[in-house]
């Protein structure tokens, strides 16, 4: 009797026909070819069972009590900072844009204009100490400048014909030229000046420090929300025992100077661990206690976590607050 050849199945072929290819391209043996095909259903069951696993858990999802404690949180939070905001004068609301000469404007009228009262205090301590705007990018040197607010107000900025003309004439009143001065001979005077206003132009005045230094300083100064002493100035790369002894006769902070502060109850971990004194982990380890714990009551509330100590605390303080 003739036997009737049997019918294979189709996922039988395509299970045979794909451990042959893999037989032969990794040139494995008999049962090294069978392991990975049972070993292969099992990696991609466990790559796509997460991504699944969530997807349904989100879909069937629904908030208990202690979901919409925490989702309150994060609104009282947010509600904190939008106050924040406003307080400090960057908030969206409309200004009142008009011409305006930096050189001469008004503190209150720079207020109009949308800058908060720190930022006009700075401009008006600027020209106090014989600053002169000479173009309308001079705004952007002072410290706390709003990007947004001057790219607002630069087509209003008028600066007088003869500020922005000013210039040392070629010749002395005799008809010869001015003489010929190193470039140390050539700088300011050596005077003190207020490290938390100084521009670029008056870092490199200092000996030792050119424009690299400079604009470095400054970007430190700005990351750090200002200094509040002058030996943080050590802290900055790159300054040599030499500019920094000079820098440090010459600097000063004034003693009403108040640095930005981060709220510890409302920044997240980007915001805090932009700091130079917090490293992610410390940013880390400070937003997972506030969401396991609740808000600090205080700043030397930090202590609780081990990374803090009293030397790092005291160094941080000024650099933090609570709103209530």
């Amino acid at each position: 009797m003739k036997k009737i050849p049997e019918r294979k199945d189709p996922i039988v072929k395509l299970f045979r026909r794909t451990r042959r290819w893999v037989r032969s391209f990794f040139a494995l043996s008999s049962s090294q070819a069978n392991g990975i095909m049972i070993l292969l259903p099992v990696l991609l069951a466990l790559t796509f069972s997460e991504p699944v696993w969530r997807w349904w858990k989100l879909r069937h999802w629904k908030p208990d009590a202690a979901d919409s404690a925490r989702l309150d949180s994060i609104t009282q939070a947010w509600r904190l900072v939008a106050v924040r905001m406003d307080s400090t004068g960057n908030s969206s609301h409309p200004v009142d844009l008009f011409d305006f000469d930096p050189n001469t404007i008004a503190g209150q009228d720079l207020i109009r204009l949308g800058f908060n009262e720190k930022t006009a205090s700075r401009i008006q301590n600027y020209r106090n100490k014989g600053g002169t705007f000479r173009s309308k990018e001079d705004l952007l040197k002072i410290y706390g400048m709003d990007s947004l607010l001057y790219g607002k107000v630069k087509g209003h900025i008028k600066i007088a014909q003869k500020v922005r003309q000013e210039r040392k004439p070629a010749h002395l009143a005799d008809g010869s030229k001015w003489p010929l001065k190193s470039k140390w001979l050539a700088r300011k005077p050596e005077e003190p000046f207020d490290i938390n206003i100084a521009d670029t132009a008056r870092f490199e005045a200092v000996r030792g420090i050119g424009e690299k230094l400079s604009r470095r300083i400054i970007k430190y100064r700005s990351a750090l929300g200002g200094f509040v002493e002058v030996d943080q100035l050590s802290e900055v790369f790159g300054l040599d025992s030499t500019a920094l002894s000079n820098l440090v006769r010459l600097a000063f902070v004034a003693p009403d100077f108040l640095p930005d502060r981060i709220d510890l109850n409302a920044a997240n971990e980007g915001q805090l661990g932009a700091h130079p004194y917090l490293s992610r982990q410390e940013a880390k380890a400070i937003v997972a206690y506030r969401f396991q714990h609740g808000r600090f009551t205080s700043v030397s509330h930090l202590v609780v976590l081990p990374m803090f100590d009293s030397t790092k605390l005291r160094r941080l303080e000024p650099y933090l607050k609570i709103i209530e």
